[in-house]
């Protein structure tokens, strides 16, 4: 296969992805909307949820995670957000709008202003 046809295909790849996202329903699965927009692959996504679990599993066991430490392994996950920290809130509050994670401590809740 040559670098023309790798390069169609790509850009016709690209432009279906864009359209499935466009008719995503951002009001029922905003976590699905959020990891497209980030560009997030399904081994980022699988690695989000294992993360929130594990969160889980530590305020279960009585030693809640800070955000801080959080925030930091979210950016492990999907390295291109580092530094961004509007990221780190955003999938919360996906998660949260589908029932799917409980925040942790009020200080988590304070800190998202949920």
């Amino acid at each position: 296969m040559d670098s023309i046809d790798f390069d169609v295909r790509l850009k016709k790849l690209e432009s279906q992805v864009s359209l499935l996202a466009s008719i995503a329903d951002c009001e029922r699965y905003p976590f699905i909307c959020v990891c497209i927009e980030a560009g997030m692959d399904a081994s980022q996504v699988d690695s989000v949820l294992a993360l929130v679990t594990k969160v889980e599993n530590l305020l279960i066991a009585g030693k809640p995670m800070s955000y801080i430490q959080f925030e930091e392994e979210l950016q492990l996950i999907v390295p291109s957000k580092k530094g961004n920290s509007e990221f780190a809130k955003s999938i919360i509050r996906a998660l949260n709008k589908e029932n799917k994670f409980l925040l942790p401590t009020r200080r988590w809740q304070s800190y998202l202003r949920l």
